[in-house]
C-alpha cells in the first residue's frame, strides 16, 4: 500500500504508532538490559563455560537480550494499538449506524 493514501495513513495515526512502538522498544532494551546484567553476573559466577568465553561473545549474550526483549515489547504494543484501533473504528460505525438509524436513512423489511 502507498503511504500517501491519506484516508487509512494519516499523519496523526502514523506519528501515534511511532511514538507508541519507540516508547515501547525503549522501554522493552530497559527491561532486556535488566535482565542481561544478573543474568551475566550468575552464568559468571556458576558456569566454567561462559567464564571462558571471549569478550565478544558475552557482548553477544547481552546485545541478544537487550534486543528481543525491545522487539518483543516493540511487537506487543503494535498489537495492542491495532486492538485499540479495532475497538475505536467498531464504536465510530455503532454511533454512524445509530444516528442512520435515528434519521431514518435505513428501510426495514
Amino acid at each position: 500500500m502507498s503511504s500517501s493514501n491519506k484516508y487509512t495513513h494519516s499523519e496523526t495515526k502514523v506519528d501515534s504508532i511511532f511514538r507508541t512502538t519507540t516508547k515501547a522498544s525503549i522501554i522493552g532494551a530497559l527491561q532486556g538490559a535488566t535482565f542481561s546484567v544478573p543474568a551475566h553476573l550468575i552464568l559468571y559466577r556458576f558456569s566454567p563455560l561462559f567464564r571462558n568465553l571471549r569478550v565478544p561473545l558475552k557482548w553477544a549474550f547481552h546485545v541478544i537480550c537487550i534486543g528481543s526483549v525491545s522487539a518483543w515489547k516493540g511487537e506487543a504494543s503494535v498489537v495492542e494499538y491495532k486492538r485499540d484501533m479495532g475497538n475505536l473504528m467498531r464504536l465510530k460505525r455503532e454511533k454512524m449506524i445509530a444516528e442512520a438509524a435515528e434519521r431514518g436513512v435505513f428501510i426495514e423489511e
